[in-house]
């Protein structure tokens, strides 16, 4: 007897189509694949043990182009009293980096 693969929910679209599917594929225990997109804190699997946004998420975007500045800086401590701008649409896109930009102003010294 063949047995069917287990389902699991491929969403495109847009970050505001994964918002709207995380509940639903929690409660059904069905792996949902956002790439490179969605909510980013799904990224912690013992909150979203049914989530998955593989290879990138916003965060680890956010933290490529502080390194990037930093790399065309001259090192990541030449960020010390720069100001960097953090332009987005009012979005998950751009909301969910403030936190990660926060922390890693504290942590070089620039500000946001």
């Amino acid at each position: 007897m063949e047995v069917a693969p287990p389902p699991t929910y491929s969403a495109v679209g847009g970050t505001h189509v994964i918002y709207a599917m995380i509940e639903r594929a929690t409660h059904d225990r069905i792996p949902l694949i956002s790439m490179g997109f969605g909510r980013t804190d799904t990224s912690d699997g013992r909150v979203f043990p049914y989530i998955f946004n593989p290879p990138t998420n916003y965060w680890s975007l956010s933290t490529a182009k502080i390194r990037f500045i930093g790399q065309r800086a001259g090192g990541m401590a030449q960020l010390k009293g720069l100001k960097i701008a953090h332009v987005h649409a009012d979005s998950a896109f751009g909301r969910e980096t403030i936190p990660i930009l926060d922390t890693q102003a504290a942590q070089y010294g620039f500000t946001v």
